[in-house]
C-alpha cells in the first residue's frame, strides 16, 4: 500500500494517535483538581460532606433538646451534641450555668489558697540566720514539750536530760521532724523550707496530743499484770521527709510534701490518729498508706508483764500546698461567638490581682554527724547514708527516700514493770 492509498485515511489516522497520547498520559500522569485531589479522593469528600449535611438535617428536625442532661454524665453530653443541632440559641443558656461554676472554680481555689495559708506563716520577721534559728528552736521546743507532757513522745531512758535535751539533740527532735543545727545555722534561703516543714509537724503534733483510742483489759491476763489506762494515745518515734523536687508538684502549681509518720501504740490509737489526719482540712493534708506491723523481737517474759502489746504504724503522707496554684475556668462548648465571663488562664500564669508568694525552695540542709543509735526493741534497718559518710537509720517497714536528714531508730514505748510474784 503506497501514500496515495493511505492519504484519504490521514485525518483518522492522526486523531488515534492523539488519542492513544491522551490515554497514555491520563494513565501515566492521572487527573486531579486545582488543588491535587484526585477523582477518588473528590469523590470522598463529597460523600463525607453529604453525610454531614444529612446528619444536620435530622438534628436541625429534631428541635430542641427535651429532658434532663447531666454534664458529669459523658453518655448524655453525647446524646446532647450528637442528636440535636447546636446553634445560637444555645450561648444564652449555658454562658451563665458555665459563668457560675467557673465562679464557683474560683470560690474552690481561694479556699484551697486560704487552707494553705499556715504553711507559710512566719516563725519570725527575722532574716537573719542566728536570730531566725534561735525562733525556730524554741517554736520546736514548744511542740516537743507539748507532745512529751502529753505522752505523745517518749525520751529512752538512755538519754539524760541536761536542760538541752529538746532544743539540741538531734535524735530526739528527729523523731518530731525537726532540724538541728551543726557548726552553722540555716540560711535564709533554708528558712522557707524549715518553716513549712515545722508548720506540717506542729499540726500533726497537735492531731497526735488530741487523739486518743479506748483500749479493752485483755481476760487472759493474769491478774496480777496491771491493766491498761482505759485510753492512751499513739507514740511518734519518726517523721522522715522526702526529698522535694519540682517534678513531684501538680501542674496547676500546686506544691506537694510528702513525709512518712511512725507512730507507736495499741490498733486502737493507731486508728484513731489515722482516721484524724485525714480529717485535717487546713493544710491539705491526703494519707497515702499505712502499714501495720507488730513489733519484730521481744525480751524474755517481756509480753507476760504487758497488758497490751505496742503495735508499729507507718503511714505515708502528702500535704498539698496551693498558695501558687492557677484557678482553671471552663470553656462553653459548642457556643459560637465570644463568650463572657471568666478568662481562661494560662497553666503558666497566675490570677490577675493575685499575691504571688515563692514557694520553698528545696534546701540542702548541712547537719553534724549523726550520733549512734539508740539500742531498742525495733531493729534498725540501714538507709541512705548521712553526710560525712556517717550511716542513716530508717524504722522498719518504712521505705523510700529520706528528706534532708535521716535519723536512728526511735526506741519502743515503755512497757510496765513485771509485777512481784509472776
Amino acid at each position: 500500500m503506497n501514500i496515495k492509498q493511505l492519504k484519504p485515511y490521514s485525518f483518522w489516522i492522526v486523531v488515534g494517535v492523539l488519542v492513544l497520547i491522551e490515554i497514555g498520559f491520563l494513565i501515566f500522569w492521572g487527573q486531579t483538581d486545582e488543588a491535587g485531589h484526585t477523582p477518588e479522593q473528590v469523590k470522598q469528600t463529597l460523600d463525607k460532606e453529604f453525610k454531614n449535611l444529612e446528619n444536620l438535617n435530622t438534628r436541625a428536625n429534631a428541635g430542641d433538646p427535651q429532658g434532663r442532661f447531666d454534664p458529669e454524665v459523658p453518655l448524655d453530653i453525647k446524646n446532647l451534641t450528637d442528636k440535636y443541632l447546636i446553634t445560637e440559641r444555645w450561648k444564652a443558656v449555658l454562658v451563665p450555668i458555665v459563668q457560675k461554676y467557673n465562679q464557683q472554680l474560683d470560690q474552690v481555689h481561694q479556699d484551697l489558697i486560704g487552707r494553705s495559708a499556715i504553711l507559710h506563716s512566719p516563725i519570725t520577721d527575722s532574716e537573719d540566720p542566728s536570730t531566725w534559728y534561735t525562733a525556730y528552736e524554741s517554736k520546736t521546743r514548744e511542740i516537743l514539750t507539748a507532745l512529751k507532757s502529753a505522752g505523745s513522745l517518749v525520751i529512752p531512758d538512755e538519754i539524760k536530760d541536761d536542760g538541752t535535751l529538746l532544743t539540741e539533740n538531734e535524735h530526739i527532735r528527729a523523731m518530731a521532724g525537726f532540724f538541728t543545727k551543726g557548726a552553722n545555722v540555716p540560711q535564709a534561703n533554708e528558712h522557707a523550707l524549715l518553716t513549712t516543714r515545722a508548720r506540717i509537724a506542729e499540726k500533726i503534733s497537735e492531731v497526735l496530743i488530741a487523739t486518743k483510742g479506748h483500749i479493752d483489759s485483755n481476760p487472759v491476763l493474769d491478774k496480777h499484770v496491771p491493766p491498761p489506762p482505759e485510753s492512751a494515745g499513739a507514740v511518734i518515734t519518726g517523721l522522715d521527709w522526702k526529698m522535694h523536687t519540682s517534678k513531684d508538684d501538680l501542674e496547676s502549681g500546686a506544691v506537694l510534701y510528702e513525709a512518712t509518720l511512725t507512730l507507736q501504740g495499741s490498733v486502737s490509737a493507731l486508728v484513731a490518729v489515722e482516721g484524724a489526719l485525714e480529717h485535717v482540712s487546713s493544710p491539705v493534708l491526703v494519707v497515702q498508706g499505712v502499714t501495720l506491723s507488730e513489733k519484730a523481737s521481744w525480751k524474755p517474759g517481756e509480753r507476760k508483764a504487758s497488758s497490751g502489746e505496742p503495735m508499729i504504724c507507718a503511714i505515708a503522707l502528702v500535704v498539698i500546698d496551693y498558695t501558687n496554684s492557677h484557678a482553671q475556668t471552663v470553656p462553653v462548648a459548642g457556643a459560637a461567638g465570644p463568650v463572657t465571663g471568666p478568662a481562661p488562664i494560662s497553666a503558666n500564669q497566675p490570677p490577675q490581682g493575685a499575691q504571688v508568694v515563692q514557694p520553698p525552695a528545696p534546701a540542702q540542709l548541712v547537719q553534724p554527724n549523726r550520733p549512734a543509735p539508740v539500742q531498742s526493741g525495733l531493729p534498725s534497718q540501714p538507709g541512705p547514708p548521712g553526710p560525712n559518710g556517717a550511716p542513716g537509720f530508717r524504722p522498719p517497714g518504712v521505705g523510700g527516700q529520706l528528706g534532708n536528714f535521716n535519723h536512728p531508730t526511735a526506741p519502743p514505748i515503755t512497757t510496765p514493770p513485771k509485777a512481784e510474784g509472776q
